[in-house]
């Protein structure tokens, strides 16, 4: 179910409608603000006029296959390499049987490599008629500005606290109060409501943060663990800047050398102990 588009959807239905769609789009936004989701509902749309997102599966792809689709995502080396860009361009080539369209969604497009983003740039220079790129990224400016340029520019705002809270609800038949809850600390995404809900590591990290800062957790030991696992470190930060954030003025202190420190993290020549050190022992 997407929320907070219905403006957006309406906008492509008419330009479906009136056979004026773009040969590629770039939707760009915070994490979980439901830009990957509404690429696959697009695509849902084309190819079986339902405009809604697709069952995933927990790698987040459609469990029912969209025929006329290809999805591109990082490999294990965490980069998009021209060899997916040479199966993306293959796939387009083809006649579309079930769509007006082949599409072909770049989740984490600010993966692709400088050489990937060049046979992107040839493809969309002469692209097939019935071809349709759709690339997913945090930011426009971190691919080539001559690749910018041959895409239409979709924004994914953060949505309000009430339309998060009417998602949780209606998805996951709770309370209102309880809905609202976790809204609150959804920093107005919904891609992340629904991971507080439905995923067991991200309840286990709030879990964590919380016992952290109510001193309750051992820290050396508690350090060890995130050190070790790159997604628990990304899960419990997450919440831990989320928690700190509710007062802001009271954290700013601690806000700010986390925003430092998580900078410095992200370097890979950087001594992530020692980062974490520095932020959770002056809590």
């Amino acid at each position: 179910m997407l929320i907070g588009q219905s403006k957006l959807i309406k906008t492509f239905k008419n330009l479906v409608d009136n056979d004026n769609i773009s040969h590629g789009y770039i939707c760009f936004g915070e994490p979980q603000t439901g830009k990957y989701s509404f690429a696959l509902a697009l695509a849902s749309f084309l190819e079986g006029m339902e405009f809604d997102i697709p069952e995933l599966t927990d790698e987040r792809l459609p469990k029912t296959l969209l025929r006329e689709t290809v999805i591109i995502r990082p490999g294990d080396n965490g980069s998009i390499g021209i060899d997916k860009t040479r199966i993306m361009s293959e796939f387009l080539m083809k006649k579309p049987v079930y769509s007006k369209f082949r599409i072909a969604i770049i989740d984490d497009a600010n993966r692709l490599t400088m050489e990937a983003q060049s046979a992107i740039l040839k493809i969309t220079e002469e692209p097939p008629r019935s071809s349709l790129i759709i690339l997913v990224l945090p930011y426009p400016e971190v691919i080539l500005p001559t690749l910018q340029s041959r895409f239409q520019k979709i924004y994914f705002p953060r949505l309000n606290n009430e339309t998060i809270a009417r998602l949780v609800s209606d998805r996951f038949n709770v309370s209102g109060d309880k809905a609202m809850q976790v809204a609150s600390i959804s920093f107005g995404r919904p891609g992340r409501a629904i991971d507080l809900m439905s995923r067991d590591d991200v309840k286990r990290a709030r879990d964590d943060v919380i016992a952290l800062l109510n001193r309750k957790k051992e820290k050396k030991i508690f350090i060890k663990t995130l050190v070790e696992n790159q997604t628990k470190l990304d899960l419990f930060f997450m919440d831990f800047i989320a928690e700190l954030a509710k007062d802001p003025l009271k954290n700013y202190d601690v806000l700010k050398l986390a925003t430092i420190r998580l900078t410095n993290i992200s370097s890979l020549n950087t001594n992530k102990r020692l980062q974490l050190e520095s932020i959770l022992w002056n809590i």
